[in-house]
């Protein structure tokens, strides 16, 4: 039996394993085995104990995009079925969930996104009744045998003893760190400063950044973000929802926050395949851009809506601290410029922005895997236009093309082949995606039916 390596336990991991624990029921063809790397709980980026988020914030997709959805025909309808009897979020509701989460009261409330804590609990039923396999580790090595063609996994238990595990094919999902700090974010000993945080730091330092705004005076209990996309917004929510009133000033490099409203012709990009391959590749790529990594849920901006906000379009460069001061920690401000056309150069025109607590919240890096793999593959993806090419090449099972072996899939980075292949709007879909590549799905007949279905 084929087997599949998951690196991360999170969304992904349960669509992939949800689906081929159905296709090992349904389909008349060999099912790989899945196995799923884990360093600390299934859903823990979504829990609010690991960062990321507090587990509080609503869900930003609709509870029913959940890990069979768009519940597609790739493999027919009893697959589809089968899914949504056994790992629709309704399934999750009625069999296991709790509170605003219980099918029931998950209706009577109006049908609202799940809290991020509720939405990891119905990533963890799903992997664990989906029977995939589960290494309690950190993966920290990559590599493929060119004479087994297959890729070993090197990952370190809790006691930091090392393993290799062969898998036939690797996919690699996860948000991954937060992007390369701006100069003076850490010192030469490598030490944080202790009023700069990140889309990490922020959720699991909250106590700190309380301490640090009460010690404070009025005029300069400031808070400054810098990004203007999903983790700003989500932050700047956040002190709206604890009812901490401090002026909370964003920078980005876009003239306003993008709002995203839900809508039939934007929707039906995520699952529909011949309209998305319909697009030239520079609209898909502004299209990502525009409604997945560069903008805002439109009720999140509702609530931020009068709340004691600012907005200032412009490049954040570097840090800087400044001698004395009386707070907690000495004071720091964040260096800032006009924001030029890319290619352009870049402003001399640099302010400082003063604050009490800074969040780079410019988002996350998705090329963080290959740090795993071996320096020749890690070379191909060390700059933008090389990792223009890496997408380009990227195919419809979500695999990397060569230079790279066969059977690294890349979800993270395969938003050419769809907008959803990124994020949660069609988990199924990517599900499918990913496991075409070991189960083919049935070949349709002239006049109805299929091949391949039992």
């Amino acid at each position: 039996m084929a087997s599949i390596a998951v690196i991360g336990g999170g969304p992904k991991a349960a669509a992939i394993a949800a689906k081929a624990d159905v296709l090992s029921r349904l389909s008349p063809h060999p099912v790989p085995q899945v196995t799923i790397y884990e360093r600390t709980a299934f859903g823990a980026a979504w829990t609010g104990g690991n960062g990321y988020t507090d587990g509080l914030q609503p869900l930003c997709t609709l509870a029913e995009r959940d890990l069979g959805f768009p519940y597609g025909r790739a493999y027919g309808t009893d697959v589809a079925e089968a899914m949504f009897a056994r790992y629709s979020w309704q399934a999750f509701g009625v069999q296991a969930a709790s509170g605003r989460a219980h099918y029931e009261q998950w209706v009577l409330h109006g049908r609202r996104p799940p809290a991020h804590l509720d939405f990891a609990r119905y990533l963890d039923w799903a992997i664990r009744n989906s029977g995939a396999g589960h290494v309690h580790g950190t993966v920290t090595g990559l590599a493929h045998d060119a004479t087994s063609h297959r890729w070993e996994v090197t990952w370190e238990d809790a006691i930091g003893r090392q393993h290799t595990d062969p898998h036939d094919a690797v996919v690699v999902t996860g948000s991954g760190p937060p992007v390369r700090p701006l100069a003076g974010a850490y010192d030469a000993s490598n030490a944080r400063n202790p009023r700069v945080f990140d889309g990490v730091t922020f959720w699991t330092d909250l106590d700190e950044i309380g301490r640090i705004l009460a010690a404070e005076a009025l005029d300069t209990r400031k808070v400054v973000l810098i990004g203007a996309g999903g983790t700003a917004a989500a932050i700047a929510h956040w002190f709206v929802r604890a009812r901490i009133e401090v002026p909370v000033v964003i920078i980005g490099r876009e003239p306003t926050l993008y709002a995203r409203h839900p809508g039939y012709f934007e929707d039906r990009l995520f699952s529909d395949d011949a309209a998305w391959g319909a697009l030239p590749a520079h609209v898909r790529d502004e299209f990502v851009r525009r409604l997945t990594t560069g903008v805002v849920w439109n009720y999140v901006l509702e609530n931020l809506d009068g709340a004691n906000l600012a907005y200032t379009c412009a490049d954040a460069v570097a840090f800087r601290t400044l001698v004395g001061g009386a707070g907690l920690y000495p004071e720091v401000q964040i260096d800032i410029r006009p924001t030029v056309p890319d290619g352009a150069p870049p402003s001399t025109a640099i302010r400082p922005e003063d604050g009490a607590v800074f969040v780079d919240a410019r988002g996350f890096d998705r090329w963080w895997f290959a740090s795993l793999l071996p320096p020749a593959l890690a070379s191909h993806m060390a700059t933008r236009p090389r990792q223009e090419a890496v997408m380009a090449a990227i195919d419809d099972a979500l695999r990397l093309a060569a230079p790279f072996p066969a059977g690294l899939h890349v979800p993270m980075v395969a938003s050419r082949q769809g907008p959803a292949a990124n994020n949660l709007m069609a988990l199924g879909w990517m599900s499918d995606r990913v496991l075409r590549a070991f189960v083919p799905p049935p070949t349709p007949l002239a006049g109805g039916g299929a091949v391949g279905t039992p």
